[in-house]
């Protein structure tokens, strides 16, 4: 290399050119260190999260996909989740939502990004599963029959999602009053 480098480089630039072609070695070497530990530290926290939740013992999950900058469809119900004064987590699907419910909350906040990794927050303790939100991503957990399934939804009005046909995926509907009671029926929704 050092020859080679001779060839097309004078003196002193020969020496910074080899240094600097070390140096990318080192930092490449150091990123595939860097990422081989990542990935063994996701799996050790793959084999370990079931246990981890039996020994929590939740009994819901407040579950939570949307884009960027949504935190207020979980923030505004949680105090009325932690009076309920059982243990509970937040169940988010991308690294964003993820970032957001952390900075929201102390409670645990578990990203599962594939419909398989959700098999392993299935455990004795857990009884339902609140929704914020009509995400397409909430099909993905609603097709754990043994839980109930709960829509809240984040807000009340008269647009198209607050009486979607999706509610009826649901077991419950919680709405704000009299008002969604009417929009549900005229929908053909109990």
């Amino acid at each position: 290399l050092l020859a080679l480098a001779g060839t097309v480089l004078p003196g002193p630039l020969t020496v910074l050119a080899l240094i600097a072609a070390l140096a990318s070695v080192g930092l490449g070497l150091a990123a595939l260190a860097d990422c081989a530990g990542r990935i063994r530290e996701r799996r050790r926290f793959q084999a370990e999260l079931p246990q981890v939740l039996t020994a929590m013992a939740p009994v819901f999950y407040l579950y939570w996909s949307a884009p960027a900058r949504s935190a207020h469809q979980i923030t505004m119900w949680l105090p009325h989740l932690e009076r309920l004064g059982v243990p509970f987590a937040i169940v988010v699907r991308t690294g964003e939502n993820f970032r957001q419910a952390i900075a929201a909350t102390s409670h645990p906040v578990i990203l599962r990004r594939s419909l398989t990794d959700l098999e392993d927050l299935i455990v004795p303790s857990v009884r339902g599963v609140f929704y914020v939100n009509n995400a397409m991503l909430n099909t993905h957990m609603v097709r754990y029959s043994s839980l109930t399934h709960i829509q809240l939804l984040h807000g009340e009005s008269d647009k198209a999602a607050s009486a979607t046909q999706v509610m009826r995926m649901y077991d419950r509907d919680f709405v704000a009053g009299q008002a969604a009671i009417d929009r549900f029926a005229r929908a053909g929704i109990d």
